[in-house]
């Protein structure tokens, strides 16, 4: 899991450290703050480290060259399609005067497990692309591989499938990747026995809805224990969030 991640120079921040601790993290500001931006810059450094070359002995050994290349292109490609912005210089923090001075190189590092080992660093330039960087430590001595994460964002998702993914792949993001990342999460088949703390959970949830949640052919239902089913969209907002939740734990993304 991520432990810590130290921002430095990046969007509104700074310079701040947040530490994690196992189970659940709640982060707190007034609008403005940067908690959105915490979330994102959390997800893209966990996504790419869950899918970082990894060391199998006798069988694999990427370069330092090969593997560096791979994870820049990866971390950098995964900012700019979370936050959209209009180039990734835009991400560096801008100073509140002109007395400061001009922008300066963003910082960002993602330390994962027991161990600043499991580490994930990178820079980015305020002048030229070119000039943004990753480290990393040698290659192929990340640890334990991690679970991909997933992120809700707070707009409901189900009302919009199956429609985003087709619409992302062809035209220019309409919505950042956090959405369409949840929506092909959301389209993976069910498990065909859920452990039972999940199924506990499914219950739970099933009774707040008073019902569950089906699919068919991308497109989302409620099916009542009473009654015939209701498209999504005649659903409250509320209840969807919960459905999302209820068809990830379902199909074992969460």
């Amino acid at each position: 899991m991520l432990n810590r991640l130290h921002v430095q120079n990046f969007t509104v921040f700074a310079d701040a450290m947040f530490e994690f601790s196992p189970g659940l993290n709640v982060i707190v500001g007034t609008n403005g703050t940067g908690k959105s931006h915490v979330l994102k810059l959390a997800y893209a450094a966990q996504v790419v480290y869950a899918g970082a070359p990894r060391e199998v002995p006798n069988v694999y050994a990427p370069t330092e060259e090969s593997t560096d290349l791979l994870v820049a292109v990866s971390i950098l490609s995964r900012l700019d399609e979370i936050f959209l912005p209009n180039g990734l210089k835009h991400l560096v923090r801008r100073p509140n005067s002109p007395a400061a001075g001009p922008p300066k190189r963003a910082h960002v590092r993602a330390t994962f497990g027991k161990s600043a080992v499991d580490s994930l660093a990178f820079d980015i330039a305020s002048d030229a692309p070119r000039n943004n960087s990753v480290a990393m430590p040698k290659p192929a001595t990340i640890g334990e591989p991690a679970q991909r994460p997933i992120f809700i964002p707070a707009k409901e998702m189900l009302s919009l499938m199956p429609s985003i993914i087709g619409l992302s792949e062809k035209f220019t993001p309409l919505l950042d990747s956090t959405y369409t990342d949840l929506a092909r999460a959301l389209v993976g088949p069910l498990l065909k026995t859920p452990p039972p703390y999940v199924q506990t959970v499914l219950d739970s949830l099933g009774k707040v809805m008073q019902g569950t949640i089906q699919s068919e052919n991308g497109r989302f239902y409620l099916l009542p224990a009473h009654g015939e089913r209701l498209e999504i969209t005649l659903v409250a907002e509320g209840y969807r969030k919960l459905g999302t939740l209820a068809y990830l734990l379902a199909n074992g993304s969460l």
